[in-house]
């Protein structure tokens, strides 16, 4: 009896180790340390290779999910585990039934983990899920995609090394709260959506040069009445499109960090002074006069100043270093200066639109792709600078 207990043990053991060889050998051992990392934790109840796609109220009982729709008794979809190359790992749209989406573990790569599509309003609850995609590949597609659903909420969640973590497009009133991204573009993008609020966040770029603002950790463009508090950045900020003064006008931004150091700002003032006994690491100005900006030191950020709309700016004595897309960035200004400044291995020192008049005087501009980048209606004057080692001193 004991040699056949001993016997049947080999024997499972000879059909594990099989097992994890066949694993290697047919799907790589990326999927080995995925599922060894999740075996020690708390194990997921059920294991798929497929998707769920839920196109109608009636889907929910097709699949057999708990709750009845309702308010008080959602319907809730957890605990999977879903390994997918070309698939959603869930796909819901068209419903008007109230659900939750909690504690799966999606690992894909060229489609959406979560995608919610036309939903009716406030009664999708995303929270707690983990997404992954390949870690050394940056994977295309989103986290978590939100479009044509007002009142989303998002918690909880976890998405690394996919393209972008969480897009919010034409979905008004939408929440984001306590979610971990880390993603190689934008770790959320909020585009046509009013009202979202954005808060207690943790956003990580895991970029080391961005050659185009796509690689803003938070993006907003064409949104309404958007706040961003209390949100930790680490690696790359902010850039917010200029295409429309509403939504600068109507941002409502708080208590944000960037590296460690400040992510503020300011909007219809006078009279503003930074300087480094209250260090920043972005700095965005909408529509003020009467600035100055003196000894403050900038690294690792995508953009380090960002004025719009501003006039009588003095920047002076302040370092641009390794900045992963624009040092600085001016539109629409008028009496601006910059003065006895250092811009070194940033992709681009400064560029400016429609700056008139512009002063740049006695800065050194060194191993950086772009020095300056002057664009159309600027009328700048030059003096004193130097350039060394730029591919482009002044495009």
């Amino acid at each position: 009896m004991m040699n056949s207990r001993k016997n049947s043990k080999i024997l499972q053991n000879v059909e594990v180790i099989s097992f994890v060889i066949l694993i290697i050998t047919t799907t790589g051992i990326l999927y080995v340390s995925f599922l060894l990392y999740y075996m020690f934790q708390d194990s997921p109840k059920y294991y798929t290779y497929f998707d769920i796609n839920i196109n109608s109220n009636e889907d929910f009982e097709t699949y057999g999910f708990p709750g009845s729709g309702t308010e008080i008794d959602p319907y809730i979809i957890e605990n999977y585990t879903f390994f997918t190359d070309d698939l959603f790992g869930i796909s819901i749209s068209g419903v008007s039934k109230y659900f939750i989406v909690r504690n799966n573990i999606i690992f894909n790569t060229n489609e959406p983990g979560i995608s919610i599509y036309q939903v009716g309003d406030n009664f999708a609850h995303i929270i707690n899920n983990t997404i992954l995609g390949y870690a050394f590949r940056s994977d295309f597609e989103e986290g978590i995609r939100i479009t044509l659903t007002n009142g989303c909420v998002i918690t909880n969640n976890t998405v690394k090394n996919k393209q972008k973590g969480i897009v919010i497009r034409s979905s008004n009133n939408c929440i984001v709260m306590q979610n971990k991204l880390s993603c190689s573009s934008r770790n959320i993008e909020i585009r046509y959506s009013n009202n979202t609020y954005v808060e207690n966040n943790y956003f990580k770029s895991i970029k080391e040069r961005h050659y185009s603002i796509d690689y803003s950790s938070l993006y907003i463009d064409d949104s309404t009445s958007t706040t961003i508090e209390n949100n930790v950045f680490i690696g790359s900020g902010m850039w917010i499109s200029y295409s429309s003064t509403t939504v600068l006008s109507s941002l409502r931004l708080a208590n944000n960090s960037l590296n460690g150091e400040k992510l503020s700002f300011f909007q219809n003032q006078n009279d503003l002074m930074f300087n480094n006994a209250d260090p920043h690491e972005q700095i965005i100005l909408y529509n003020c006069s009467n600035i100055r900006i003196d000894g403050l030191s900038f690294t690792k950020t995508n953009f380090a100043l960002n004025l719009i709309n501003c006039s009588h700016v003095n920047v002076t004595n302040c370092q641009f270093n390794n900045i992963l897309y624009c040092g600085l960035d001016s539109s629409n200004c008028s009496n601006f200066l910059l003065e006895d400044c250092i811009f070194e291995s940033c992709y681009i020192g400064i560029r400016l639109y429609h700056v008139d008049p512009g002063f740049i005087y006695n800065n050194s501009f060194a191993n950086n792709y772009y020095g300056i980048i002057e664009g159309s209606f600027s009328s700048i004057t030059y003096q004193n600078n130097t350039f060394t080692n730029n591919s482009d001193d002044i495009a």
